[in-house]
């Protein structure tokens, strides 16, 4: 990813927390729990006419490693 890449997803980034300040707070609460090999993860999406989709999977040790990076990444100062 380029530097103006980067900074343009750093931007969406901040706007999606404003607009939706529960959903990063969610996230960041789980990963200060610590986020383990085993721990399964859990998605719903549901649509505007109630379809609903879910998925889910359980994190292995390379997913625990990658999520830390992508923190890292996303967040510095935390």
């Amino acid at each position: 990813m380029n530097p103006a890449e980067f900074l343009r997803l750093k931007s969406d980034l901040k706007t999606f927390e404003t607009d939706h300040p529960k959903f990063p707070a969610f996230v960041r609460y789980c990963a200060d729990r610590g986020l383990r090999e085993g721990t399964v993860v859990e998605i719903v999406l549901r649509q505007p006419d109630g379809a609903a989709t879910k998925a889910n999977m359980r994190l292995n040790e390379h997913d625990v490693k990658t999520l830390k990076r992508l923190r890292q990444i996303l967040y510095p100062e935390d």
